[in-house]
């Protein structure tokens, strides 16, 4: 009981919670084209300013399309302008390959837990 099937495709959600210095965002589900406009603006929307860090929990993530990466990249893009940087936590294989493949993770910090990325020093 309470198993997730592993065909089903969940969908995705997202929640927020404020920080100190940290927006702390947690993704679940599957990114698909469906959320993919609502995601990136939600993302869009987030607080990001000097010294301040977006932290990306992708632990339960299932799967994320381009659109979804690319609203990634482009709060990345947006928080760096600001002083202030996005950390990528824990995605699982499948994503931390993806993320991989597209060198992203060039671009972002991941980290193994949210308590190291909300602590991690610098920008």
């Amino acid at each position: 009981m309470g198993e997730r099937n592993p065909g089903a495709v969940r969908e995705l959600r997202m929640s927020v919670e404020h920080r100190p210095g940290a927006v702390l965002v947690r993704l679940s589900g599957s990114a698909t084209m469906e959320h993919a406009e609502r995601l990136r603006e939600r993302m869009l929307g987030l607080p990001c300013g000097p010294q301040a860090r977006i932290v990306l929990d992708l632990s339960d993530l299932d799967f994320v399309n381009s659109v979804g990466l690319g609203a990634f990249v482009t709060a990345h893009v947006r928080c760096k302008r600001q002083g202030g940087s996005l950390r990528v936590v824990d995605p699982p294989p499948a994503i931390r390959e993806l993320l991989d493949l597209t060198r992203l993770t060039a671009l972002f910090e991941v980290y193994p837990t949210v308590e190291e990325a909300l602590a991690g020093g610098g920008t």
